[in-house]
């Protein structure tokens, strides 16, 4: 039995909320020269997600960085039979280095397009108590860390409804670069599409709260014959503090990895539910900088021999902002 019922339904109800939350800006066709604007958190961004549209000839730069490590625990039986014994401990690390540079096209402010880079790290250590950090540090006799140059797209953001500027979406089409060895050693070998939505809503001067939603597909290739689809839904209630200069905020995060079979149709493979609370720091207009740490309330991998230990699970993500 899958989760993608009641996933889907979780789902169609987050579509329902941002629907039901931007009606009176779209239907009623109201003046919405008094409603607070982007303008008003014109630097507040979550880890690479900044849904602001720029003005025309406006420059944004977006570097944001994850870092997570957990235990790989690998047993000789499935994890849900009793008596299964755990035959060896790694520690999987991955660090992303994205950078996103955006250009304002449009004299309406309806569109900017950009370009994506991502420099990547990951590293499998046989020793599980290991240091996270080693996976910026040389090799060792047991464990091998694989960096580089990943993948390199564009992107574009569009804002749909002119009278809800708060509900932006945003597609990017990223491909491999790498050599073809780097490529499997990091996972990414093939060319990707993702499509997004971000809403927020304003519940008084100091604090809103920020919707998001995600779909990314790596496309099949002739090392992988089946595509495989990625859902994420986040939320996050924002609180800021002295003028727009400090910003805090915990979210709530699902994701969850399917793949279409032959036999059932499109299968949740693996998912995660996460917990998170962030800081942001903006000491001028033009810049920002946030740190945004997760927990993990539910780890699945989805493998019948290894499991993602989720005691061990760390997540940090570090985001600088400049608009020029």
């Amino acid at each position: 039995m899958t989760m993608l019922q009641p996933m889907l339904k979780y789902a169609q109800v987050l579509c329902f909320v941002v629907v039901v939350a931007a009606f009176p800006f779209v239907s009623q066709g109201q003046d919405t020269s008094a409603l607070p604007t982007l303008d008003s958190v014109p630097s507040f961004f979550l880890a690479g997600l900044s849904p602001v549209i720029l003005n025309k000839d406006k420059v944004e730069i977006n570097n944001f960085n994850p870092l997570t490590s957990f235990w790989l625990a690998v047993q000789e039986t499935p994890p849900e039979l009793a008596g299964a014994t755990i035959t060896n401990r790694y520690r999987y690390t991955i660090f992303e280095n994205y950078l996103r540079v955006s250009y304002g096209f449009s004299y309406s402010k309806r569109w900017d397009l950009g370009a994506e880079f991502r420099f990547s790290h990951r590293r499998l250590d046989d020793d599980a108590q290991s240091s996270p950090l080693k996976v910026f540090g040389s090799d060792s006799p047991s464990s091998k860390t694989y960096r580089g140059l990943s993948m390199v797209g564009a992107r574009v953001r569009y804002m749909p409804f002119r009278k809800a500027p708060e509900l932006t979406l945003q597609g990017a089409l990223t491909f491999p670069v790498a050599s073809e060895e780097m490529q499997k050693a990091l996972g990414l070998d093939r060319t990707q599409f993702d499509f997004g939505a971000t809403y927020y809503k304003n519940l008084n001067k100091r604090t809103y709260y920020f919707l998001q939603s995600n779909w990314l597909m790596r496309f099949a290739n002739t090392a992988n014959d089946r595509t495989t689809h990625q859902w994420s839904a986040s939320a996050f209630l924002v609180e800021s503090l002295f003028s727009h200069r400090i910003y805090l905020y915990p979210g709530l995060t699902y994701a969850g990895l399917f793949q279409r079979f032959s036999n059932a149709g499109l299968r949740q493979v693996n998912y995660q539910v996460l917990g998170g609370f962030g800081m942001q720091y903006q000491p001028a207009r033009i810049f920002s900088i946030s740190l945004y740490a997760q927990i993990p309330f539910i780890l699945e991998s989805g493998s019948s021999t290894t499991e993602w230990v989720r005691e061990s699970y760390s997540s940090w993500t570090l985001g600088l902002l400049f608009r020029l």
